[in-house]
């Protein structure tokens, strides 16, 4: 679309991608390959064009994730380096809107957690995404809290009977299960 205009800068570990809709209408797409640029090299001119991975520094390892906030929004997004360098940047742009993505940092993902958030938001983007990630870490534990610690669970208790209290129990086991589970404690 002749009508974006995307540009990408890096200084060292700071990267930025800006884009721009400079029409009235709505368009979507992906940026992967920049436009060829003429390079002089001596007396003999060629032209370059580079991935947006390579434009970036960016790492396309198997466990390579990136956050960075579009400053438009102010929402966090999260992408794969491999889909980064495979896939470019998908986009959407409203009529003259545009997207300052800044703050990239690299996450190594080890245990696989930040690859099961990348695709439960599915490229959804999110107010704080290292507060989602803590979330989704615990989610083992808060399951069976959030089952405990209702107010039927509450009624229940006090209306003092044994059947309530067993029920209890059970919930309160299970939830001390899913600690011990969580953390290796016995």
């Amino acid at each position: 679309d002749e009508n974006v205009f995307a540009y990408t800068n890096r200084a060292g570990t700071e990267c930025a991608i800006i884009m721009y809709n400079n029409a009235y209408n709505t368009t979507r797409g992906t940026i992967h390959t920049s436009t060829a640029i003429n390079i002089a090299d001596g007396s003999q001119p060629s032209l370059i064009r580079r991935t947006l991975a390579d434009a970036l520094g960016l790492n396309a390892g198997e466990n390579s994730f990136y956050a960075f906030r579009d400053y438009q929004s102010g929402l966090e997004y999260l992408r794969s380096g491999r889909q980064l360098a495979d896939q470019g940047l998908f986009a959407e742009l409203y009529a003259y809107q545009y997207h300052a993505f800044l703050d990239f940092r690299h996450i190594y993902d080890p245990d696989g957690s930040w690859r099961e958030l990348d695709r439960r938001l599915a490229g959804a983007g999110v107010p704080n995404l290292d507060d989602l990630h803590r979330e989704l870490l615990v989610e083992p534990i808060l399951g069976p809290y959030r089952k405990l610690m209702n107010d039927s669970v509450i009624r229940e208790v006090l209306t003092d009977s044994s059947e309530s209290h067993e029920r209890v129990r059970a919930g309160v086991r299970e939830f001390y299960d899913s600690v011990a589970r969580a953390t290796g404690a016995n």
